[in-house]
C-alpha cells in the first residue's frame, strides 16, 4: 500500500508541473526598451484508480463434491475436476496518469510608459467554431422545417 501512495504522490507532482504560474506565463525577455512575457492557456487532468482483491482458495481438497464419480469415464472426470479447481492470487494495485495541453494566447509587452497585450489569433480554432456554429444552425433549421411540414 505504501508503494501505491508513493505512486499517487508522483502523479500529483506531475500535475503540478504544468498547472503552475510558470506554465501560464513565460520568463520575461528584455528586447531593447521592452520586456516581453508570453502567456498561454493551460488545461490539465488527472485520472487515478485502484483496487484490491482477496485470494481465492483451491477447491480440490475442500469437500467431497470435488471428487470425480467413479462410474464416469476418465475424460469426463478430468473435465469436472478442471471446472471445480480454481486458484487465483489476491493482490492490490493502483494506477493513473496525468495529461495536459497548452497553447500560446498572447504576449504581454511592457514599455517605458505603457503596457499592452498582443493576442495570438488561432485561425484554425476560429474556423472550427464557425463551421460548428453553421452546422448546428443548419440542423436546427432542417428539424424546424421537418416539424412544420408534418403539422
Amino acid at each position: 500500500m505504501a508503494q501505491s501512495i508513493s505512486q499517487l504522490q508522483d502523479l500529483l507532482k506531475e500535475l503540478k508541473q504544468f498547472t503552475g504560474v510558470e506554465a501560464v506565463f513565460g520568463k520575461p525577455l528584455t528586447v531593447g526598451n521592452y520586456t516581453l512575457i508570453t502567456a498561454a492557456e493551460v488545461a490539465g487532468g488527472l485520472g487515478i484508480g485502484g483496487g484490491e482483491g482477496p485470494a481465492r482458495i483451491e477447491m480440490d481438497e475442500c469437500c467431497e463434491c470435488c471428487e470425480a464419480d467413479a462410474s464416469e469415464d476418465e475424460e469426463e472426470a478430468d473435465a469436472q475436476d478442471l471446472d471445480k479447481v480454481e486458484a487465483w492470487g489476491g493482490g492490490e494495485g493502483v494506477g493513473g496518469g496525468t495529461g495536459g495541453i497548452s497553447r500560446p494566447v498572447g504576449v504581454i509587452i511592457i514599455g517605458e510608459n505603457e503596457v499592452w497585450v498582443e493576442p495570438i489569433i488561432d485561425k484554425t480554432r476560429i474556423g472550427i467554431a464557425i463551421v460548428t456554429t453553421v452546422a448546428a444552425m443548419g440542423i436546427t433549421l432542417f428539424k424546424a422545417i421537418a416539424i412544420a411540414r408534418k403539422s
